[in-house]
């Protein structure tokens, strides 16, 4: 066999075996794909505070409905001894619904403390957007014909405190 023959057969084998060892080690060390669950339960969320502020606004309204309904109880239990069923579950539900009024009522009363705040509101809507992370109401003020955002405002309810951003 010719010497350049026998030195480009070296060279080809020498460069398979190369990228097979490559390829092998590549096979071995590299990371099994991630499932779609996982990636996005890993992601930090921006809106994870918002949902904590809203979920926990929900879990206060129900632990007071419950403590409300506990309180309602006892004292219907010392004033009567029997109770029929269908009044205490008629009691529940307007308990409820004046708790989830209540949730309303503040979304509302933001958008009229921003309306206050802004003066006249011909040709003009407000929207609540969102609850930040101290519980402020976060209310915009819209265009009726354009529908673009004039301005911004943050609104604590509790305190009628309304700041412009």
């Amino acid at each position: 066999m010719n010497k350049a023959v026998r030195n480009s057969l070296i060279l080809i084998i020498s460069m398979v075996l190369t990228f097979g060892i490559i390829w092998l080690i590549y096979d071995v060390v590299k990371g099994k794909p991630v499932d779609s669950e996982q990636t996005n339960a890993n992601l930090v969320d921006g809106n994870a505070g918002l949902d904590n502020v809203i979920n926990q606004l929900f879990e206060n309204a129900t632990v007071t409905d419950k403590v409300t309904e506990n309180a309602v109880e006892e004292n219907e239990i010392k004033d009567t001894d029997k109770k029929d069923d269908k009044n205490e579950e008629d009691e529940k539900e307007s308990e409820e619904e004046t708790s989830s009024e209540s949730i309303t009522s503040k979304e509302e009363r933001a958008i009229e403390l921003v309306k206050k705040e802004w003066g006249d509101t011909e040709g003009l809507y407000f929207s609540n957007d969102a609850i930040d992370v101290e519980g402020r109401y976060i209310v915009s003020v819209h265009d009726k014909s354009t529908t673009n955002t004039l301005a911004f405002f943050l609104v604590d309810v509790d305190s009628g405190l309304v700041t412009k951003k």
